[in-house]
């Protein structure tokens, strides 16, 4: 034994069929409802994923106080691994082109369910540098987080 610690994540792609979300209710609902109230960061500077996901929870925490968000509970919704980043789910846009289908590399996002909020909330930020999440997410500017509430059987 060598003493080397190794640790593997696997991620699996699907493509989702396109939507008319003009047909969703729900979706149109969290949409004017995100409008309304934006919870939105500008030139975060940030260089691990920890500091941008701690950043973006306490200004949710700021701007809606009445989610009583527990920072570090939130955080753990959004990091599924606490040796390195993980991402537990995350939404990235593909074009078609001749070529094939190219990964739009400029956005993502990222959603993780929590038992501590009711509705969906969203928070977004804008990068002062890109964000490297790895292979075909390599210069992220733009990151979106939608925190959902875990979903209970009744």
């Amino acid at each position: 034994s060598s003493g080397i610690n190794a640790e593997y994540g696997h991620t699996k792609r699907k493509v989702l069929s396109l939507k008319n979300y003009l047909d969703e209710a729900r979706a149109m609902r969290d949409i004017e409802k995100f409008l309304a109230n934006p919870v939105v960061l500008f030139k975060v500077h940030h260089t691990l994923w920890e500091d941008i996901v701690e950043e973006m929870i306490a200004k949710l925490c700021t701007e809606k106080p009445e989610l009583n968000l527990d920072v570090n509970t939130t955080m753990k919704s959004l990091i599924s691994n606490e040796a390195d980043f993980v991402l537990p789910e995350c939404i990235q846009g593909i074009t078609e082109t001749a070529l094939g289908p190219v990964t739009d590399q400029s956005f993502i996002v990222v959603i993780g369910t929590t038992d501590t909020v009711h509705d969906n909330q969203v928070v977004m930020c804008l990068l002062e540098q890109p964000f490297n999440f790895g292979k075909m997410a390599e210069e992220i500017r733009f990151i979106c987080i939608v925190l959902c509430p875990t979903k209970t059987k009744q």
